[in-house]
């Protein structure tokens, strides 16, 4: 029998729960965000780049010791991935309302089905479904939190990487840099958009200071893809799903809206939201591995739950 004005032991216990985990979540979350970010830039990007530069054989032993860096940031960004998805699903499960309940399943599908894929007990075709839906569902109820504007990159975002995953299922294969078939192209345009459009999810306008670093870092990459087109567009493939067949003006965009949203994020104090966009960025579109498919997963899932913890950063304090 529960008493008037006093909440039943359950709900007390989910609280503590719940405000466990949330203290837990982001510190780990912005580890594992870190982490992602010196993995791409490290062995994504560096290490594939530099063989293909005529004379690097000279310094191979700081290529090979930038290699061993970049491999144990790879293995501690899995290790906190891991973590974050595990605290998501907690966060998400101990959470009274439908839509976290929705989310927790979302992501309980994706984990178990990575990790049946891992030990052989599912096709990586099943792992690759349960990772569209997945995204699909955290996609929509990232957007039930968000304010309305914000809801454009979110769900641009999550099409792209639906469009391109099941490009992949339906066995059309990888694009080339390039090329591809006309559903990638979709993709690619949504996801464009997606960055484009990142700084509808800034609560206020970002500051002078951010709008210059964005469009200096478009700049470099429209200057990167005039000055050598093949190997950033290859890279752009491996590491985000993106063949390089729009217009070079519109990745500059992409790029440099991103920038300035991220580092408006920093600046304003919405660390939340820039770190679940780092995780967004570092991931992709596309199935490329269950690492980037985790990082995606584990962004959507944040942003739900940034919208939540944002909301309780604002709350009054009334003195009790």
């Amino acid at each position: 029998m529960s008493v008037p004005g006093v909440a039943a032991p359950t709900a007390v216990v989910d609280r503590a729960m719940s405000v466990a985990t949330d203290a837990w979540l982001w510190p780990v979350a912005a580890t594992a965000a870190v982490g992602a970010g010196l993995e791409l830039v490290v062995l994504r990007i560096f290490t594939r780049t530099i063989i293909h530069i005529p004379g690097a054989s000279g310094v191979s032993p700081v290529l090979e010791v930038t290699a061993d860096i970049g491999r144990f940031t790879y293995y501690l960004s899995c290790v906190l991935l891991i973590v974050t998805i595990a605290l998501l699903l907690v966060a998400s499960a101990t959470a009274a309302s439908t839509r976290a309940m929705v989310g927790a399943a979302a992501i309980a599908t994706f984990a178990t089905a990575a990790i049946g894929a891992r030990v052989g007990a599912v096709g990586h075709d099943t792992a690759g479904a349960a990772a569209l839906a997945a995204a699909v569902v955290l996609g929509l109820v990232a957007t039930r939190t968000l304010e309305r504007r914000a809801q454009i990159p979110v769900v641009a975002f999550s099409g792209a990487f639906a469009l391109a995953a099941f490009d992949e299922l339906a066995g059309e294969g990888f694009t080339t840099a390039g090329g591809g078939t006309e559903l990638r192209l979709v993709a690619e345009v949504l996801a464009v958009v997606a960055a484009v459009t990142s700084p509808l999810l800034l609560r206020v306008r970002p500051d002078r200071r951010s709008i210059g670093i964005g469009l200096l870092a478009g700049v470099v990459v429209v200057a990167m893809l005039t000055a050598n087109s093949w190997t950033i567009t290859i890279l752009m493939l491996w590491n985000f799903g993106l063949a390089g067949t729009l217009p070079w003006v519109l990745y500059g965009a992409a790029f440099g809206a991103l920038s300035c949203t991220f580092v408006s994020l920093i600046r304003d104090g919405d660390r939340e939201r820039a770190i679940a966009l780092a995780l967004l960025f570092a991931g992709g579109i596309g199935l490329h591995s269950t690492y980037q498919t985790g990082l995606v997963i584990a962004g959507l899932a944040l942003l739900g739950s940034a919208a939540r913890t944002w909301d309780s950063h604002q709350e009054p304090d009334d003195g009790r």
